[in-house]
């Protein structure tokens, strides 16, 4: 391969005219003919809405709050990268909710329990033109998560405090996806092919300007190979990790704070789109903080 600089301007766009008929005497590679224009324009539209309660109800021992929110994120867009065409459409839908207990003091001790549920479904499609190579990507992602937590501060005195709390989280994720890959390849390749079709930037197969075989297989157009493989895939993953914080408070003025603490986080793993790297692991966090607050 020789890197061949294109005779344009650096200020030149990718969708100006000049730039434009530029590109219609590049080959298109496997095809065997040239490119054609590029499109279409880039274009972003988002969408978020959502609602969220918070109920609290006061009884004998302590303080119930209920927090519910649910929220929809709707994206749609194309761009180009290197050239060529891509889109996205995806919808993630959002459900999260806790219930905590804020209880009244015990003796020495104030205390906080609760549980936490978080569920979460993002439906994507992506496409992806190289014109000689098409992909289509229907993909699912599922998230459930669940977690009880607490914690108690131990009022030595007035002025020291000890708390100590844990989180018992557990994570569910789930992935399924359709991929539909075409390839298209001149047969009498070195001669050319200059009736042989591109991949456009379409939203589905379907919507192709030529005919694509309608399952794995290859059709000939224009003395081109159009072929046409994909299938389904799908993945899980599950993880789970305990995680607590220790901490010291002390009044060392009236409105003088001294505190240290150390805790620990978690974040589960997920799933990549990366060849080979399908999928990563969960990140761990340890912290320690000391500080005041006057």
């Amino acid at each position: 391969y020789t890197f061949r600089p294109a005779p344009l301007g650096l200020g030149e766009g990718v969708f100006t005219d000049l730039a434009q008929s530029y590109r219609v005497t590049l080959p298109a590679g496997t095809p065997g003919r040239a490119l054609d224009e590029i499109g279409p324009y880039p274009d972003n539209s988002q969408k978020f809405g959502g609602v969220h309660a918070e109920v609290t109800y006061e009884t004998g021992i302590g303080t119930f709050t209920f927090l519910p929110a649910w929220r929809r994120t709707e994206n749609q867009s194309s761009n180009v990268g290197a050239g060529f065409a891509f889109l996205n459409d995806d919808q993630t839908d959002e459900f999260g909710a806790e219930l905590r207990l804020n209880g009244k003091r015990v003796g020495p001790i104030d205390y906080t329990a609760g549980l936490y549920f978080f569920d979460q479904t993002i439906d994507g499609l992506s496409v992806i033109n190289l014109s000689a190579l098409g992909a289509w990507i229907d993909s699912t992602y599922k998230t459930e998560s669940f977690a009880p937590f607490g914690s108690a501060t131990l009022n030595i005195t007035d002025d020291f405090r000890i708390t100590g709390g844990a989180r018992w989280p557990r994570d569910a994720k789930t992935y399924s996806a359709t991929r539909v890959n075409g390839n298209i390849v001149c047969t009498t390749l070195p001669a050319p092919c200059p009736a042989a079709p591109l991949f456009q930037t379409v939203s589905a197969p379907d919507d192709l300007p030529f005919a694509f075989p309608s399952a794995n297989g290859t059709v000939i157009i224009g003395g081109a190979a159009v072929s046409r493989t994909g299938g389904t895939e799908s993945d899980k993953l599950a993880d789970e990790q305990t995680t607590y914080r220790l901490a010291l408070e002390y009044d060392i003025a009236r409105s003088s704070l001294f505190y240290v603490s150390f805790e620990t986080g978690y974040r589960s793993g997920g799933f990549s789109t990366a060849e080979g790297f399908e999928t990563y692991e969960p990140e761990y966090l340890d912290a320690y903080t000391i500080g005041m607050k006057n």
